[in-house]
């Protein structure tokens, strides 16, 4: 994905935007992509899917730096360097932290950075090292994703439907109960607590699987399980959140979603009702005004009875 170099959130000049006492947040816009649509989340979003402490998604920048020899580097000699973004960025191949932006909020247009001042300070500001339209990439910030073979990376995110323009609104979580279970982010749970009254360390009690996700079951419309931080860490601590770390497993045995056509006529459902007692599905048809049974054990239609 590209976009033109994250914009300040403030009146200052881009340059500026990171350094001094007031840094701003940057605002990257790109209205081609529907971020709500891509499911990123900023960091209420990730408070609401039970992430503790909260942290919102990474904007990587994965452009390369004009070359050393470019003469643009000439033009901003008082602000930054080749040699000084170089050791701030890296280079794609090796790229350091300074590459990281952290989403504050994510909207279906843009996406709202937070600042990192140090690197503004550190005489390597984003808008001097990059001053052309540059590459980057999502990804989840301090968790792992889920995704399936078939199903890929599943969400329920939406652009907020009271906003007066969808296509600018926020992304929130979406209330229907129908796409709920769309889930694919999961939280590694500590295998010890403190307890509140006397400050000791207990072991974390297992949660149950019928508990609500926030507390740390992971759950979709296929799949629950745990997922427990490494036991093997040193006392000093340790970052068990390795970037691109994977493991993998194979389901056997699980639902295969079936396809069905309802007709080789053209059909304008008005809604579908199970019917017992006859086992069938009964969908009302606008093209035929008419009434279409559909046999659930036989995966077809019994055709259209039109009523005049």
């Amino acid at each position: 994905m590209s976009a033109p170099s994250p914009n300040s959130a403030t009146d200052k000049p881009a340059v500026e935007c990171e350094g001094g006492t007031n840094p701003s947040s940057y605002v990257l816009y790109d209205s081609s992509i529907g971020f709500c649509g891509q499911g990123v989340q900023g960091i209420a979003l990730a408070q609401a899917q039970g992430m503790s402490p909260p942290s919102g998604d990474i904007v990587q920048v994965l452009e390369a730096l004009p070359d050393a020899a470019d003469p643009y580097w000439t033009t901003v000699a008082g602000v930054c360097s080749h040699a000084r973004c170089e050791a701030n960025y890296g280079t794609p191949a090796d790229p350091r932290d300074g590459r990281d932006f952290t989403i504050d909020t994510a909207y279906e247009d843009r996406l709202v950075l937070q600042p990192l001042p140090a690197r503004g300070n550190s005489g390597a500001p984003l808008a001097c090292c990059f001053p052309y339209p540059i590459s980057y990439t999502v990804r989840a910030g301090k968790q792992w994703l889920v995704t399936g073979s078939a199903s890929g990376y599943q969400h329920h995110e939406i652009p907020d439907p009271t906003a007066p323009n969808r296509s600018t609104a926020r992304c929130i979580l979406s209330c229907d109960p129908s796409i709920q279970l769309r889930n694919a982010r999961a939280v590694e749970l500590s295998r010890t607590t403190v307890d509140p009254k006397t400050g000791a360390s207990m072991p974390t009690v297992v949660p149950k699987y019928d508990d609500d996700p926030g507390k740390g079951v992971f759950r979709n419309a296929q799949i629950r399980f745990v997922l427990w931080n490494p036991v093997d860490c040193p006392p000093s601590g340790c970052q068990p959140q390795v970037r691109d770390t994977y493991f993998s497993f194979v389901e056997t045995g699980g639902f295969v979603a079936i396809e069905a056509g309802l007709s080789t006529l053209p059909v304008m459902l008005q809604s579908i009702r199970f019917i017992r007692g006859i086992d069938q599905l009964a969908i009302p048809d606008s093209v035929s005004q008419g009434l279409m049974l559909f046999d659930l054990g036989l995966l077809s239609s019994n055709g259209v009875r039109v009523f005049n």
